[in-house]
């Protein structure tokens, strides 16, 4: 993902989530943010049906990543002074399976899209379309226009 001038690469392995960005003076990669945050199979992650949800994305120069897991949707914002993904939206469970969203095969239709300095989620739910907008006041997302 490209972010401003820096280029990140992020992955998620057995144990947990790296970070990477490239260092154009080095030539190489440096691993940042070690297992932050942890989404290891040690603490819960083993449902592999959530991996291809992980999105990450730039928006108005900050990088975000997120993902549906069992527990509804994760929200996160990488903070390079801290080196550290904060959680952001917390609560959200728009599409937790205990609000019905268990059907795996919508998990692919789950996109992630920037516009200007606003983030959306689009995914097609059992119900029909539901898009969500990230409202950085109230840190929610709120659902945007009709399903269909």
């Amino acid at each position: 993902v490209g972010v401003g001038d820096d280029l990140y690469l992020l992955a998620r392995g057995n144990d947990g989530m790296r970070t990477l960005r490239y260092s154009p003076d080095r030539g190489a990669w440096e691993e940042l943010a070690v297992n932050d945050p942890d989404w290891s199979d040690a603490n819960g992650w083993a449902d592999r049906a959530n991996y291809g949800t992980i999105q990450a994305i730039a928006v108005d120069g900050r990088l975000f990543l997120l993902s549906r897991a069992d527990s509804g949707l994760r929200t996160l914002r990488y903070d390079p002074a801290s080196d550290a993904w904060e959680e952001i939206a917390a609560g959200t469970s728009d599409w937790s399976d205990a609000e019905g969203w268990t059907d795996p095969e919508n998990y692919g239709s789950i996109h992630a899209v920037a516009v200007g300095t606003d983030l959306f989620l689009l995914a097609q739910a059992d119900d029909g379309l539901s898009t969500l907008r990230y409202d950085r006041r109230s840190d929610t997302w709120i659902h945007v226009g009709p399903g269909g």
